[in-house]
């Protein structure tokens, strides 16, 4: 199976939060923390998936302060 990712600094406080709302859209994707003070985490996903996550993060970006750092898949 073929897996993309995106690595995230987001606000620390929110990371819980985040991770709350990928598993709510039914497993959407895979969050891991990489440094939870510095607020990194990287997530993985289907790239079938890549349009609705990327509509999410932009829904969610302000909120989260998300920034994207790193990628696998090429963004449109």
């Amino acid at each position: 199976m073929r897996s993309a990712y995106f690595l995230f600094k987001i606000n620390p406080c929110k990371i819980a939060f985040f991770k709350f709302i990928l598993e709510g859209y039914d497993h959407l994707a895979s969050l891991t923390i990489l440094d939870a003070k510095a607020g990194l985490v990287k997530i993985y996903f289907h790239p079938k998936n890549l349009v609705f996550i990327q509509d999410l993060f932009e829904v969610l970006k302000e909120d989260l302060s998300l920034e994207i750092l790193e990628t696998s898949v090429s963004l449109v």
